[in-house]
Order: structure tokens, then sequence, then C-alpha cells
């Protein structure tokens, strides 16, 4: 398999992070940034929240966003997952 596209990279990255996390119930997994790298292939940020970063109380949840997590999914041109890290803010 040869990934050219940036579509085909996002994909595999958000299969990848949702087996990764399959037991955390991953929220609103979304693309963020997507790049392509002569060195690497492609490096395909993904955010989503997780179960524990919604308040608890009805009240506050409507009023405010759940807190996101970001990752760099990097998927080498064969289509392998390379790394998965901590994107900071």
């Amino acid at each position: 398999m040869d990934i050219t596209e940036a579509k085909q990279a996002v994909n595999i990255a958000k299969q990848h992070l949702q087996e990764i996390y399959q037991d955390e119930n991953l929220l609103n997994l979304g693309l963020e940034e997507v790049e392509g790298s002569a060195r690497v292939g492609w490096l395909v940020t993904l955010g989503f929240s997780r179960p524990w970063n919604n308040p608890s109380n009805q009240i506050v949840a409507s009023l405010s966003n759940p807190r996101r997590t970001y990752k760099i999914v990097s998927v080498a041109s064969d289509g392998s997952i390379r790394s998965i890290k901590n994107k900071d803010d």
C-alpha cells in the first residue's frame, strides 16, 4: 500500500487511535491538521475528548466545552504507524 493522499492517511490514523484507545471510549474524534512530510510520510493531528473530560454537573457541562486531547499520528507512506505523540498547545 502506498499512501499518497491525505484522506487515506487520516483514515488510517483515526482507525488506529480508535483501536489503541478502545477501552477509553473516545468522544468527538476529529481531524485538526494534516501535513505531508518527505521524511516521515504523513503527520496527522487528531483531537478527541474522553468521558472523564466532561463535567459531571449537567449545568456546568452545558456551559462549557469538554477538554480535548490532541495527538500527532505519524503515518508512513506504506500505511504503518510510526508514532503517536502528544501535541502541546
